[in-house]
Formats: structure tokens, C-alpha cells, sequence
């Protein structure tokens, strides 16, 4: 769910040149604008994103699910389009892990569902590296966490 933005009273700014009156219309520090492909809001919030991140990742959820998709082509989908489109503006926003879990648990899901598993398969085993005997999936959290630490250094 999108959160609308509160509107404030227009600012009107008067031109000493001609007289005339312009209207600024002023918006809340909180209300995000979407930038690059990010939605970021002056004041740091991240809600907007999370919640159209949710959304697009509800929405592709469900189009991969009935799709008439090969297996190995529903992974590539993921793994090429659906994994980016939802990862690639949270690296650029700050939030708390507890609130991306929905996000996580949605991809986790296509993940077990595009490997053939159950949707309740434990993430501990889908997660977990080969050697531990685990698949080797990555979760969302660890790409994001990678994704900001690469961005770190290389801009150091």
C-alpha cells in the first residue's frame, strides 16, 4: 500500500519585477520521490519503497506462479529480472531487517517454488552453503547486505 502524502498549504511567493503572485505547492519531507529508479523521501524514509517493493514483488510473484515457464526458465526469470527489480532500490535505502521480512519471505517462496520444493521448505537448508549441505541460495537479506558493502567500497 502506497502512503498518499499529506498536502500542504501552497506557498505563494510574490515577483517584485511584475507583481504577479506564484504558487509553490509544498509537500511533506516524508513524501518520497522517485529517483533513478528509487523512491527516496527527503527525510530518509523508507516506507514508500518497501511497500511498492512488497507490491511488485506480490504482483511478479504471482504472474511467475501461473506462468506456462520451463523450470530452468522461471529461475533464469528470477535470478535475472524479478531478484534485480526488487533488490536494486534497496541498496540505496535504509531500513530495518524486520521490515523487509515480507519482501524476503515472498522471495524465498518463488525460490522454493521455481527449485520444485515445497513453499514451506526450511530456509535454513535453501539458504545454507553447499558444504554445509544446504542449496546455496542466497537470501535477499545477504544480497542486500553484499550489495551495500560493495557500494561502500567502492566509493571509499
Amino acid at each position: 500500500m502506497l502512503v498518499v502524502p499529506p498536502q500542504f498549504a501552497p506557498i505563494t511567493i510574490p515577483d517584485p519585477a511584475d507583481g504577479r503572485n506564484y504558487i509553490l505547492q509544498a509537500t511533506s519531507p516524508n513524501c518520497a520521490q522517485q529517483t533513478l529508479g528509487v523512491l527516496l523521501a527527503p527525510d530518509g524514509g523508507s516506507t514508500t519503497q518497501l511497500s511498492h517493493s512488497f507490491l511488485k514483488v506480490k504482483e511478479l510473484h504471482a504472474k511467475l506462479r501461473i506462468s506456462s515457464l520451463k523450470p530452468k526458465a522461471k529461475l533464469m526469470a528470477l535470478e535475472s529480472v524479478i531478484s534485480p527489480a526488487v533488490l536494486y532500490p534497496m541498496v540505496n535505502v535504509l531500513f530495518r531487517q524486520s521490515n523487509f521480512h515480507p519482501i524476503d519471505s515472498i522471495l524465498s517462496q518463488l525460490y522454493c517454488s521455481t527449485l520444485g520444493l515445497n513453499r514451506n521448505f526450511l530456509r535454513a537448508v535453501l539458504h545454507s552453503p553447499t558444504c554445509l549441505g544446504g542449496i546455496g541460495v542466497p537470501s535477499p537479506k545477504h544480497r542486500i547486505t553484499r550489495d551495500h558493502i560493495n557500494y561502500f567500497l567502492y566509493n571509499v
